[in-house]
């Protein structure tokens, strides 16, 4: 069990990213996202579940699998 700020459990890797005030997600298992920056859901590669994406953190979410797959 982790006790610790989601803030603090980020900061230590940077492989985690934000995807909403309850969820951190490992950006390397980030299938695609759906939706536009009103009503967004995240696919991942092991999870069958829709996760929410917050308006504030959709357009970095964008800009993190647009920056991934040019590279």
């Amino acid at each position: 069990m982790i006790r610790n700020t989601l803030s603090n459990v980020q900061d230590t890797g940077n492989f985690l990213t934000r995807i909403h005030r309850s969820y951190l997600v490992n950006i390397n298992y980030i299938k695609q996202i759906n939706g536009n920056s009103q009503k967004s859901t995240l696919s991942l590669d092991y999870l069958e579940e829709q996760l929410p994406v917050s308006k504030s953190q959709y357009k970095n979410i964008k800009n993190t699998l647009s920056s991934r797959h040019k590279t």
